[in-house]
C-alpha cells in the first residue's frame, strides 16, 4: 500500500512545477532574444547558427497552433511545459539516486524555484530545453550505473549529440559522456562503434542543416564559422580570472539564496567520502568544469541562461548533501521538522529575494545585482524583468511599445538598437499585428556585429547621413535614449545644428525626438 501511494505521488508531482509554472508565466513579450525566437517558431526558421534553436523552434512551433492567446503567451508557454518537464525529470533522477522521496521532493522544488530555471520557464527561449536534456543525459548515466545496461550509454551517446540541434552549446555534454564511458572503459572494446554509431545519429540532424547551410551561404568555412559563435566570437575568451570568478559566485547565490546552498559543498564532501556514483560524478565534474569555464568568461548580462546546465549539475549534488542531512536527523521528530522547515525556507525564500532583488542589492552595496537602470528606464522597467523569474503581471514591453505607435506622428522614423526594443517592435508588433505600417523602425546597431541596417562604426557617421537624409525628407525622427550608443550619434549631429528634446509618452515614459535648430 505504501509503495503504491509513493507511485501516486510520483506520477502526481508532474503538476507541482507545470502548475507554479503556468501560473508564474508571462502573458506578454519580454526581451529582443523572445521576439526572434517568435519569429523563428512561427516561419519554423531553422539552421545551424549559434543563434538558432532547431529543437525550441520546432516545439515552439506547435504551441503558435494553440487556438488562444496572443502569440507571445502561447509561445511562452512553451518553455512552462518544458521547464515543467525538466523538474519532474529531476525529481525522478534524484528519487533514483537517494532513494529518498522527501529528499527527491524537496530538491525538485528547491530547483524548481532556483532563478536560472524559473526564468526561463516563464518566457520564450532555449533553455527550459536545454535544462530537460541535460536532466535526461544524467539520467542515463545513473540508470547505466544502477542497472550496467549498455541501452543507457547509447542513449547518453545519441541525447548528447541531439543536443546541438537545439544549442550549439550543448556539444560539451559530448565530452561529459566521453569521460562517462571511459570510466567503464571494459564496454569500450565490445561496443566502441555502436558509442560512434548512436553520436553520429544523434549529430544527423544538426549536422543536416549545417551542411545545408554551406550550401545556401557561401560554402563550409562560412556555416562552421556562423556554427561555432559566428560574431558573437567577439565576446568570448576574454578571462578576467578573479572578476570572473567573483561572478560566477554570485550568480550561484543568486540560484538559491536559501539554507540549501550549503549542500551542495556537502554534497561533493559526501560524493568524495562515499566514493558514491563514481563514474557519474566523473561525468558531471568534466561537463561543469567545460560549461562552466567556458562561459564564466562570457561577459553577457544573461550568462545565467548558459550556466543553466552547470547549475543544474549543482543542484545534483545539493540533493546529496541534503540526503545526507535527512539520514543525520531521521533519528527523532524534532531533528526532522527542523529539516524539513529548513527545506520550505528553502523553496520560499527565492521567490521573496527575487522580488526585492534591487532593494536588496542597494542595500548590500549593488553587488548582488550589478545592472544599469538607466539603459532602459524610460520606456520599461527592464531590471524587474531580469531580476524576478515571477511573470505573471509582466506587461512593461507591451505598455511601452503601444504608447509609442500611439503616440508617434505619421511616416515618423523610429530608430532603436537591438539591446531595446528594435525587434520586439518588428519581429512581433509591426509584423505580427501590423500596428503603424506608416512608421519605420530602424536598427541602430550598437553591437557593430553585422551589415545590418547602420551603426556599429567608430564614428558612426551613416547614421548621421541617415538622419539628416530623413529630416530633409520631412519626416519626423526619433530616438530612444541619450546615452550609449546614442550619445555618439547626439554629438555628431550637433556639427549640422541638429538638437533632441525630451518627447513624452506618458506619465512615466519618454523619447527623444531629432529637429534642426
Amino acid at each position: 500500500m505504501k509503495k503504491t501511494k509513493s507511485k501516486v505521488f510520483m506520477h502526481f508531482f508532474l503538476l507541482v512545477p507545470w502548475i507554479f509554472y503556468f501560473w508564474s508565466v508571462s502573458p506578454t513579450i519580454g526581451m529582443g532574444d523572445c521576439a526572434i525566437q517568435m519569429r523563428q517558431m512561427s516561419y519554423m526558421e531553422l539552421s545551424s547558427g549559434v543563434n538558432n534553436h532547431n529543437l525550441s523552434v520546432m516545439i515552439g512551433h506547435l504551441f503558435t497552433r494553440l487556438p488562444f492567446g496572443t502569440l507571445a503567451y502561447k509561445t511562452n508557454l512553451l518553455s512552462a511545459f518544458i521547464g515543467g518537464l525538466a523538474v519532474y525529470l529531476f525529481f525522478l533522477l534524484i528519487r533514483k539516486t537517494s532513494g529518498s522521496l522527501w529528499v527527491a521532493f524537496f530538491s525538485a522544488l528547491i530547483m524548481m524555484v532556483s532563478h536560472s530555471l524559473w526564468w526561463h520557464s516563464t518566457i520564450v527561449e532555449n533553455y527550459a530545453v536545454n535544462a530537460f536534456i541535460s536532466v535526461l543525459i544524467i539520467h542515463c548515466y545513473v540508470n547505466y550505473e544502477q542497472t550496467d545496461e549498455i541501452k543507457w550509454n547509447y542513449r547518453a551517446c545519441f541525447y548528447s549529440g541531439f543536443g546541438l540541434f537545439n544549442h550549439v552549446q550543448m556539444g560539451f555534454w559530448l565530452f561529459a559522456t566521453a569521460a562517462f564511458i571511459f570510466c567503464r572503459f571494459r564496454t569500450i572494446p565490445k561496443h566502441w562503434m555502436s558509442y560512434i554509431a548512436y553520436t553520429f545519429l544523434g549529430i544527423t540532424p544538426y549536422l543536416a542543416l549545417l551542411l545545408l547551410d554551406a550550401a545556401v551561404k557561401g560554402g563550409i568555412v562560412q556555416a562552421l564559422s556562423s556554427a561555432s559563435g559566428g560574431q558573437f566570437k567577439s565576446l568570448m575568451f576574454d578571462l578576467r580570472l578573479w572578476a570572473d570568478i567573483k561572478d560566477l559566485a554570485r550568480l550561484i547565490l543568486i540560484q538559491w539564496p536559501a539554507p540549501f546552498l550549503i549542500c551542495i559543498p556537502l554534497g561533493a564532501w559526501i560524493i568524495i567520502k562515499k566514493r558514491e556514483w563514481i563514474s557519474v560524478n566523473i561525468a558531471l565534474c568534466t561537463g561543469f568544469l567545460i560549461n562552466t569555464i567556458f562561459f564564466m568568461q562570457y561577459h553577457t548580462w544573461d550568462k545565467f541562461a548558459f550556466l543553466l546546465p552547470s547549475f543544474l549539475i549543482l543542484g545534483f549534488w545539493g540533493s546529496h548533501g541534503l540526503a545526507y542531512v535527512f539520514e543525520k536527523t531521521n533519528q527523532t521528530p524534532v531533528k526532522r521538522t527542523g529539516i524539513i522547515l529548513l527545506c520550505l525556507a528553502s523553496v520560499i525564500t527565492p521567490p521573496c529575494v527575487y522580488a526585492n532583488m534591487r532593494d536588496i542589492s542597494e542595500r548590500l552595496g549593488g553587488w548582488l545585482f550589478p545592472y544599469n537602470a538607466s539603459l532602459t528606464g524610460n520606456l520599461y522597467n527592464a531590471l524587474e524583468f531580469r531580476a524576478d523569474p515571477m511573470k505573471r503581471d509582466w506587461q512593461d514591453v507591451e505598455t511601452f511599445a503601444l504608447t509609442l505607435f500611439s503616440r508617434l506622428p505619421k511616416k515618423a522614423v523610429y530608430i532603436d538598437d537591438d539591446g531595446r526594443t528594435y525587434y520586439q517592435l518588428t519581429d512581433y508588433f509591426k509584423r505580427f499585428y501590423g500596428v503603424r505600417p506608416d512608421v519605420d523602425v530602424l536598427l541602430y546597431n550598437s553591437w557593430g556585429m553585422t551589415a545590418e541596417q547602420w551603426g556599429g562604426g567608430l564614428d558612426h557617421l551613416t547614421a548621421v547621413y541617415a538622419v539628416l537624409d530623413f529630416l530633409d525628407q520631412g519626416r519626423p525622427v526619433f530616438i530612444p535614449s541619450l546615452n550609449t550608443p546614442y550619445d555618439q550619434l547626439v554629438n555628431k549631429l550637433l556639427m549640422w545644428n541638429i538638437y533632441v528634446k525630451k518627447f513624452p509618452l506618458d506619465e512615466k515614459r519618454w523619447i527623444y525626438k531629432v529637429s534642426k535648430g
